[in-house]
């Protein structure tokens, strides 16, 4: 059972935090209000993950606690904020925190959360550990080869065995993180049942199409990643928003269309998925620049983010929704068509069309 030491100021929060973490199945020996009380009790009961919140009164805010228990403890952070603006989030980037929190979250995006900070710390530190017994196998080794006036090419075979071992664990580390990955786009798919098989159709389309217009392998692997995560930020949508039977109202649409905005806060810390983020972020522009969440147009929008926008309409014109029907295949043909130049690329548009022309045709 992980131990969870939460940091908030506000106690009816922090009582409302504990009460959920406690349901989920996790320890809670404490809640604190301030950085300072946080640091004394961290030695204490030595948690294995920390809920901070970024803005605490007392000497120390959110941030500055958290980088003292990173330096001194090695205690992962979840940064717990109401307050998302740029500056607040680069401050809190330098503290490599292990993923955000945007109040108020569901009981299942908490859990979500936490399960994969906790994941990615263990990987983190298996990882560290086996560096440095590396480190420490090539220094050994290298010290037998000096003392024992070995030959070079002794000494260039060690070396490249090495090389060949941390080559092999960065794949370890790869693979772990896509594995993660496909598990947050499960997660995403057991909260809205109505979108079930959605990532897994809309990530084979859209690395088909991306092989069609002559996408390097290297190209693809970040494109694959970014449609696992295409809505990761929905995390941050409350239920009765992101489950909602009928249509949304103009409130609660500006709400989910802040989910591009949440996967950029979410994911940004992390340098392994840079390269994958135009499709989370961007996948809501339109190549007349009426899309979301910032108004881009034309080839201002990233390539990767333009091949899934056409991919991600045509599974879900094609799939029943609550508050709209599914159309066959010549309605959604014709829907696409009309979208290009206005909804879409004009030029990936005729590619896509060949792309499921050859498909029925074969």
């Amino acid at each position: 059972m992980a131990k969870i030491m939460v940091v908030e100021d506000e106690g009816i929060i922090a009582l409302s935090i504990r009460k959920k973490l406690e349901h989920l199945g996790y320890e809670v020996p404490i809640a604190v209000t301030t950085g300072e009380e946080a640091l004394i009790q961290a030695i204490n009961i030595r948690p294995d993950l920390a809920l901070m919140d970024i803005m605490l009164g007392g000497g120390l805010d959110g941030i500055e606690t958290a980088t003292l228990l990173r330096e001194q403890l090695d205690i992962p952070i979840i940064y717990l904020t109401a307050n998302v603006d740029k500056r607040t989030i680069q401050r809190a980037r330098v503290t490599e925190p292990h993923g955000y929190l945007v109040k108020p979250f569901e009981e299942r995006e908490l859990a979500t959360t936490i399960e994969m900070a906790l994941y990615k710390h263990q990987v983190e530190q298996e990882l560290n550990r086996y560096r440095n017994g590396l480190e420490s196998l090539v220094a050994a080794r290298t010290a037998e080869l000096t003392k024992a006036n070995r030959q070079l090419q002794t000494e260039i075979e060690i070396r490249k065995e090495a090389e060949q071992q941390l080559r092999d664990s960065h794949k370890h580390l790869e693979r772990a993180y896509d594995q993660t990955l496909a598990g947050w786009a499960k997660a995403l798919e057991l909260r809205d049942k109505e979108t079930a098989g959605h990532s897994r159709r809309v990530t084979e389309l859209t690395l088909q199409l991306g092989k069609a217009i002559g996408l390097t392998e290297a190209e693809l692997v970040d494109i694959r990643r970014g449609c696992l995560l295409h809505d990761i930020g929905k995390m941050g949508v409350p239920d009765e928003v992101l489950l909602k039977p009928n249509r949304l109202t103009a409130e609660e649409r500006q709400v989910i269309e802040k989910h591009p905005i949440y996967a950029q806060q979410m994911l940004e810390s992390i340098d392994y998925l840079q390269p994958a983020l135009d499709i989370p972020i961007y996948h809501h522009e339109r190549w007349d620049g009426s899309g979301y969440p910032c108004g881009l147009k034309g080839k201002e929008i990233p390539l990767a983010a333009r091949l899934f926008a056409l991919v991600d309409v045509w599974d879900a014109i094609q799939s029943d929704r609550p508050y709209n029907k599914a159309l066959n295949r010549e309605q959604a043909i014709a829907l696409i068509q009309e979208g290009a130049g206005s909804h879409f690329d004009p030029e990936i548009t005729a590619v896509f069309l060949q792309l499921i022309t050859a498909e029925v045709n074969q």
